[in-house]
């Protein structure tokens, strides 16, 4: 486990066997998700099999990490992310670090890689970038602060719950403001029918990054990439095999 201010993370990391040295990509999933997700997995065997190591790891709060979800924050996932990076960069196995990251994952990493200039790729899947401006828009904001948390149900009819807590410090961020301080190498794959992550939002961070990128939209997908998997987990392997082999 790696530490995280006062959370403990659970993380695993895969190196292929009998080489000395290899890249390593980093996977970080989205809200309510984990390193268990479908996409991480399938992402994670396509990597190791091209003898780049990988490390999969949840979120506090999420996972097997430590926390409770209600008690969620952007500044804590910000953190987490930091500590995960610093572990990676401590190991002298590694030659380059990319990072794949999901919708709140994503946003997360938009927020993080202006720090690390370092970084040789990044796959922002339906990365959330205006957070105040998404939940203004998908969530009764009023009502929230009244009851100090929102409950929902997910498709897989879990209770979910997030503390006001969670809206109030994210709303501090706005990863597009700081897009044209990332460095690494960036792409960008999202449905054009998203519902959970406004497209807008996202071409608008999109048009602000200078550094070298590419935009893969796909067309009539939605968030979940229920059509198109193949695709996404193909584009994602493309771009770390152009940039960290």
């Amino acid at each position: 486990s790696i530490q995280s201010g006062k959370y403990k993370l659970s993380a695993v990391l895969y190196k292929p066997d009998n080489l000395e040295k290899t890249p390593l990509v980093i996977l970080c999933h989205g809200l309510f998700s984990s390193k268990n997700s479908r996409k991480i997995k399938a992402i994670t065997q396509k990597i190791l099999e091209k003898n780049i190591s990988v490390l999969t790891f949840d979120f506090a709060h999420h996972g097997e990490s430590e926390g409770k979800l209600e008690e969620l924050t952007v500044t804590q996932s910000i953190n987490d992310l930091k500590s995960i990076l610093e572990y990676a960069k401590r190991l002298d196995f590694v030659t380059k670090i990319g990072i794949q990251a999901s919708s709140y994952g994503g946003f997360i990493v938009s927020l993080v890689a202006p720090d690390y200039p370092d970084l040789n790729a990044l796959v922002l899947i339906a990365p959330l970038t205006n957070f105040k401006e998404k939940y203004n828009k998908t969530h009764n904001i009023t009502s929230w602060a009244k009851e100090g948390y929102n409950e929902e149900i997910s498709n897989k009819g879990e209770n979910r719950r997030l503390n006001y807590t969670y809206y109030l410090d994210g709303i501090k961020y706005n990863s597009i403001e700081t897009a044209d301080k990332i460095k690494a190498p960036t792409i960008i794959i999202q449905g054009d029918s998203d519902r959970t992550v406004p497209i807008e939002h996202t071409k608008e961070f999109y048009n602000r990054l200078t550094c070298k990128k590419e935009f893969h939209i796909i067309p009539g997908e939605d968030h979940g990439f229920e059509n198109s998997f193949e695709e996404l987990i193909e584009a994602s392997f493309n771009w770390f095999m152009k940039w960290l082999k």
